[in-house]
């Protein structure tokens, strides 16, 4: 990356062309689980933790630092400096600009053509797990302090508070039917019933354990992933209807033709004298090491490596298979051309 003056103001002002960009538009999508890699990104100095693709067709991207950066063709790229301490989620503005949340306890919103920050929102006092853009425009964030706050973009202030969780709140969702879901780290699933743009009210109370993700279906109803299970509710009355057990599944998502994703783990013995990868730093969260129990002279590896799908109406799995892929996947993302993109360590992986 380069912070020359001249440099950055010929990206910032460069015109970006559909030949220019990552992900190429298409009207064309074959459901398939075999890919290969087209374009291998070099991004930043650690493991990508997670992306998101912008209105324009460009990814945004994350890591452990505390700047976000936007790539639009091979290793070309803008970066968005302001946050001071690690970024913790992004999201994409129906207005195209893009959303940001750090641990310096703020929230910012950045013009993604010009890498400039347009307003930042304070009132939270802990740090913010989770944005979600209501339909009316209006911003959700969900706080390490316990609350949801709804803020106005136009004017920057937060319109509601909501205060019903007792603990940290890691998901926020907007439903069809223009309500809302929440959950926090004391395993607790609230809906809330919108009565009017200024009053929102609590509608239900689940309890859940262990929810990692939230996400609505094509058919409205809810899928949670938690640590041990993938479960769906029925959004009329929130009862289970299915529940799959998974081990920690990350980024849970449904792709364009209806089928569920999500990384998983593939599990592999190596005897002891081998190397094994490297625990330090942010690995962890994508390696475990045990001793097995069966042979004592082998280690058990467990690493996210690999994407699982789900098909519900014919009640099949299988994994995506990423040709020569050996690299462990910290994050991934189905962008609107089918295409599936990888952030592991250093890189970014666009596969079709």
């Amino acid at each position: 990356e380069s912070d020359n003056n001249n440099y950055r103001v010929k990206i910032e002002t460069e015109e970006i062309n559909n030949d220019d960009l990552l992900i190429q538009p298409t009207s064309l999508y074959t459901p398939s689980t075999q890919f290969k890699i087209t374009s291998k990104i070099k991004a930043f100095d650690n493991y990508v933790l997670n992306m998101t693709q912008l209105k324009d067709g460009r990814i945004a991207a994350y890591s452990t630092k505390n700047n976000i950066k936007i790539y639009y063709k091979d290793d070309k790229h803008i970066s968005l400096r302001g946050h001071s301490k690690r970024i913790i989620c992004i999201l994409p503005l129906k207005d195209g600009r893009l959303a940001s949340s750090s641990e310096d306890v703020s929230i910012k919103a950045w013009d993604v053509i010009k890498a400039k920050c347009i307003f930042t929102l304070k009132g939270h006092s802990q740090k913010c797990h989770c944005l979600m853009q209501l339909k009316d425009g209006r911003l959700v964030s969900g706080s390490d302090d316990n609350t949801i706050k709804i803020w106005n973009l136009a004017t920057g202030k937060a319109e509601i508070t909501l205060t019903e969780h007792q603990s940290s709140v890691r998901s926020v969702l907007e439903l069809q039917n223009f309500n809302l879901a929440s959950y926090s780290s004391d395993n607790k699933l609230i809906f809330w019933k919108v009565e009017s743009a200024k009053k929102i009210t609590k509608l239900e109370c689940k309890e859940y354990d262990n929810v990692l993700s939230i996400i609505q279906l094509d058919n409205g109803n809810i899928l949670l992933g938690a640590v041990e299970s993938i479960k769906i509710l029925d959004i009329n009355d929130f009862t289970c209807i299915y529940s799959r057990a998974c081990t920690h599944p990350r980024n849970i998502c449904q792709l364009i033709d209806g089928r569920i994703a999500y990384l998983d783990k593939s599990t592999k013995s190596i005897p002891k004298n081998e190397n094994i990868p490297d625990l330090n730093g942010q690995i962890e969260q994508l390696v475990k090491v045990y001793h097995d129990k069966v042979n004592t002279r082998n280690y058990i590896i467990k690493k996210y490596d690999r994407i699982t799908i789900i098909d519900l109406d014919n009640k099949t799995e299988a994994a995506i298979t990423l040709e020569n892929n050996d690299n462990l996947i910290s994050s991934f993302v189905q962008m609107s051309n089918g295409s599936i993109v990888t952030g592991g360590f250093k890189s970014i992986n666009i596969w079709n």
